[in-house]
């Protein structure tokens, strides 16, 4: 019951993150365009780096710094698009090497305001957990899903940085829920037009 609730306050507040966020972004000054830079792309591809704070059952959490991540998006009508999302994450606890991959996919809704993007998705999947020490190594796997949103800033017709995106990633190894928090940054590359 304490991680449902946990889950509903950390998706909760990633919403409201995203409100305010987009808010911000709205806010334009007289001299600021009232339309897209560019027009959607049909289809876009990320690839950046990715940290994540990989929190056990028991309370115990590691930092997996060393990460990377990429997604392939399927932009549809009007804000929505279908994403594909890959990550990598990796870092050592108590002398184990600790390797964690996911593997999501879902939709997700995209504000577009001059140069800006916020967006927010619901990423269901599957994560696999490696841990090796010595030479002996373990293998899991779990159900997955990522909640979260972030920001992209265009800057040419092809290219946008993604300034962040925050997801609080669930994880269920050895029966046990495990909640995570997972933060990317990278670029967002445009390819083809939706108009």
């Amino acid at each position: 019951m304490k991680v449902r609730s946990l889950a509903k306050r950390n998706w909760l507040r990633g919403l409201i993150l995203i409100v305010l966020a987009s808010g911000i972004a709205g806010a334009e000054t007289p001299s600021a365009p009232s339309t897209p830079y560019a027009p959607p792309a049909r289809m876009e591809w990320f690839g950046g780096y990715s940290y994540e704070r990989l929190n056990a059952s028991s309370g115990a959490g590691t930092n997996l710094a060393s990460g990377w991540a990429t997604e392939v998006q399927a932009n549809l009508r009007g804000s929505l698009a279908l994403v594909a999302d890959f990550s990598g994450s990796y870092g050592t606890q108590s002398g184990v090497d600790l390797r964690q991959y996911t593997f999501l996919a879902g939709p997700r809704l995209t504000l577009r305001r001059g140069h800006a993007a916020l967006f927010i998705h619901a990423l269901p999947g599957a994560a696999r957990l490696d841990a090796r020490e010595g030479r002996s190594e373990d293998t899991a796997n779990s159900f997955a899903a990522a909640t979260g949103g972030g920001v992209d800033l265009r800057f040419s017709q092809r290219v946008s940085l993604r300034l962040f995106q925050a997801d609080y990633l669930l994880t269920r190894f050895a029966g046990r829920t495990q909640n995570n928090l997972r933060i990317t940054t990278g670029l967002v590359f445009h390819c083809g037009s939706t108009r």
